[in-house]
């Protein structure tokens, strides 16, 4: 019998867009305690299969090639288009005049 190990991942950020089912299944379980989990609906669905315990203040779905962005304080956006497809900055803490998160 295979005695396998339990994981706890503890972070401010948890990007778990590119989770595998073979780092999952290498764990008996897993628990993530997150400030904000970045997810996709297909690692959702991963973890949701193995049964993963999720502790966070807050979620980001983002599907497809997304780039994410954490910025700590206060920014600026200008005018420049994103490289991508589509792109999302966070802002900590949020300004007064926008949501906590935007995609453009």
């Amino acid at each position: 019998m295979e005695n396998k190990k339990k994981l706890q991942v503890n972070c401010a950020i948890c990007d778990t867009r590119n989770i595998t089912e073979e780092i999952l299944s290498a764990y008996e379980a897993v628990q993530i305690n997150a400030a904000t989990l970045v997810t996709s609906p297909e690692a959702q669905a991963l973890l949701g299969r193995y049964g993963v315990c999720v502790n966070t203040a807050g979620t980001a779905a983002i599907s497809g090639d997304v780039r994410f962005s954490l910025v700590n304080g206060p920014m600026t956006i200008r005018a420049a288009p994103c490289r991508r497809k589509s792109c999302m900055w966070w802002s900590t803490p949020p300004s007064p005049s926008s949501p906590a998160a935007r995609r453009c």
